[in-house]
């Protein structure tokens, strides 16, 4: 389809832009009805009008620049003046009145303008007319209400004065805004949604937005087509779609859309003619010191595009909720504690200790509920000696765990960072000779015999833009464990060529029944994936690890990017 604007503004502005195919378009769309051949008439009165107009100003401005550069000679002309004073007075000829003869016209002959013409007449006079009220018409100075701010979170403003509460309105004309840390979303009338992501400057429009610098997401509704956001040096003119833009302060800008399309223009001054469409899924940079657009890669997590102030949540387009960010306190979305541990005595989540005394160390005991964290249920020691074993706090129970030492470490780790008393520096597991529990990727560690249930149900609730298809994690025994013996006396650390390895349990359960389950032998075995489907009535999941041989507890197992993933996002 010919964007039928773009092409009569290209031809009369675009220089250099207006292509070969462009031409070709254009024709077949004037030979498509008589009205696209008049709305491309009144295109070309408007265009003369406005190059005459400004042709009119230069050439003022030049006669006025030129006459104050002209050189005079002051002596010369001070010459003149004293010779015309003392110079003899002229003889004045007397005037005779000269014979008129009387003049007889030829009788005027009226004529008729065409109408053609006529029409012609009209329309440059009109178009006339429109641009002396825009050069003399003052700005107006009224505004009017637009958006309203429908949500912000850890917001503060550039201005003193600026105090705007959840549910303000925003109107056209209130200026240049500042927004120096925080995120804010807008809510336009026709309902256009505007996350923006301090630090930025930026100003409300009707119909459009003015950013000077930032980042912004942007979703727009079948109402709000041709939602435009502005830059100094770019235009992002909307076609149904979801996407990002950020200006920097150098006038450089950058455009991720993520659905829908969105026509880009780029330059200012006579460079201002460079014009690209961007679709879904690409992303393209204009950089404005060399004034030219390439692609570039898309960036899908760079913007907010949610944010919800009471559950605490921000999400950036991520595709999975990482269950060691919650074990950490966090929102699943990077806001977790790094390092923290679920404590197996109180439920509460807290710094993991630099000392591990053995007096923290605890047998078997009931279900815990973790008071820190609603999207955590509980945590347990998953030991069967004494029969089937809670696993939430509806009450499932659980009646397969076997018998085990019955021992555990004090807590369950955002990371697997470790340490042991002696000469034995802290560390990171690996598995399969790849560092995990680091920022990059994430990991949940709990010695054997350990389990933590999260709540689904909460989980849900804190994204309900959307579902949550399935579990998927690795697990195994850590590369760098170390043998029982060895831990009084702090010895080398486990190599491949020890005799002998404690194996470790793992299991995965959902609402009480086991979805999972695998016996690592030796930190010699390969990590095993895991992949569990979730429901949408799905409550309660849960992970657990258990010893295999009771007189060897505090086996190091771990689930490497343990993610809930997502699915139908919004």
């Amino acid at each position: 389809m010919v964007d039928s604007e773009f092409l009569v503004s290209l031809f009369f502005y675009g220089d250099d832009a207006f292509t070969q195919e462009h031409r070709e378009q254009l024709s077949n769309w004037l030979q498509q009805s008589p009205e696209n051949m008049s709305q491309f008439v009144r295109a070309a009165y408007l265009h003369q009008a406005v190059h005459e107009h400004v042709a009119n100003k230069e050439r003022i401005l030049l006669e006025e620049s030129a006459l104050d550069k002209q050189n005079f000679d002051y002596a010369y002309w001070t010459t003149i003046g004293e010779h015309e004073k003392m110079a003899p007075a002229i003889p004045k000829e007397e005037s005779r009145p000269e014979l008129i003869q009387k003049v007889v016209y030829p009788p005027q002959v009226k004529r008729k303008m065409a109408k053609i013409h006529k029409l012609t007449f009209a329309a440059c006079a009109a178009v006339i007319l429109f641009f002396v009220y825009l050069y003399f018409a003052p700005l107006p100075s009224s505004s009017i209400e637009v958006a309203t701010l429908v949500d912000q979170m850890d917001v503060q403003w550039g201005q003193s004065w600026m105090a705007l509460d959840t549910g303000s309105r925003l109107w056209t004309n209130q200026g240049r805004l500042s927004l120096q840390k925080g995120i804010i979303n807008i809510l336009y009338d026709d309902g256009v949604s505007v996350l923006v992501e301090g630090p930025a400057s930026f100003e409300i429009d009707q119909s459009r937005l003015w950013l000077d610098y930032g980042r912004l997401y942007s979703r727009v509704s079948e109402t709000g087509l041709g939602f435009t956001v502005k830059t100094p040096t770019s235009q992002f003119i909307d076609m149904g779609t979801e996407f990002g833009v950020q200006a920097d302060v150098n006038g450089s800008s950058e455009l991720h859309v993520m659905k829908g399309k969105v026509q880009l223009f780029a330059g200012t001054g006579n460079a201002g003619k460079f014009g690209k469409m961007t679709t879904q899924g690409h992303a393209v940079r204009y950089d404005s010191y060399h004034g030219h657009i390439q692609d570039i890669p898309i960036k899908t997590d760079a913007f907010v595009r949610t944010v919800d102030s009471k559950k605490q949540v921000v999400w950036r387009g991520q595709e999975y909720i990482d269950l060691a960010d919650i074990v950490g306190g966090g929102n699943g979305f990077g806001t977790g504690k790094y390092g923290y541990i679920v404590d197996q005595l109180s439920g509460n989540i807290i710094p993991k200790p630099t000392i591990y005394p053995n007096n923290q160390i605890r047998k078997k005991s009931d279900y815990t509920v973790c008071n820190s964290s609603p999207l955590i249920d509980g945590v347990f020691v998953p030991d069967g000696e004494n029969g089937p074993v809670q696993i939430s706090t509806r009450g499932d129970l659980f009646p397969d765990f076997p018998d085990t030492s019955g021992e555990c470490w004090i807590g369950i780790q955002n990371g697997t960072t470790h340490q042991i008393v002696g000469e034995i520096k802290e560390h990171f597991l690996s598995l399969n000779g790849v560092e995990y529990g680091t920022p990059q990727k994430a990991a949940v560690f709990l010695h054997a015999n350990q389990g933590i249930t999260f709540d689904l149900e909460q989980i849900r609730q804190s994204v309900p833009f959307a579902n949550i298809d399935r579990f998927t994690s690795l697990c195994g025994l850590s590369d760098t464990i170390y043998e029982p013996s060895m831990f009084a006396n702090g010895k080398a650390p486990y190599s491949r060529e020890a005799s002998y390895s404690p194996p470790g349990h793992f299991w995965v359960l959902v609402d009480g029944e086991l979805r999972f389950s695998t016996i690592v032998q030796s930190p010699l075995d390969n990590a095993v994936s895991i992949d569990v489907p979730i429901s949408a009535k799905d409550r309660f999941l849960t992970i657990a690890a258990t010893d295999i041989n009771k007189d060897y507890a505090f086996v190091w197992t771990l689930f490497a990017e343990p993610k809930l993933h997502l699915s139908n996002m919004k």
